[in-house]
């Protein structure tokens, strides 16, 4: 998580928050979906999605 506010180039950044999610109706066996949310104090913000063993789904902004 410390290289979150690099990941979506927001400068100055810090993690704001995480979320941990598991798809509707994934099952028993489902994999959570990590996002976690970067902001700064100018206001510009990113957010990352990550699978548990910490593969990249998707960057915001990329």
């Amino acid at each position: 998580m410390s290289g979150a506010p690099v990941t979506t180039k927001v400068p100055g950044g810090w993690v704001s928050h995480v979320l941990v999610r598991f798809e509707p109706g994934g099952g028993k066996d489902a994999e959570p979906e990590i996002s976690i949310y970067v902001k700064n104090d100018a206001e510009v913000s990113g957010y990352l999605k990550i699978r548990l063993n910490g593969e990249p789904i998707a960057v915001n902004p990329a």
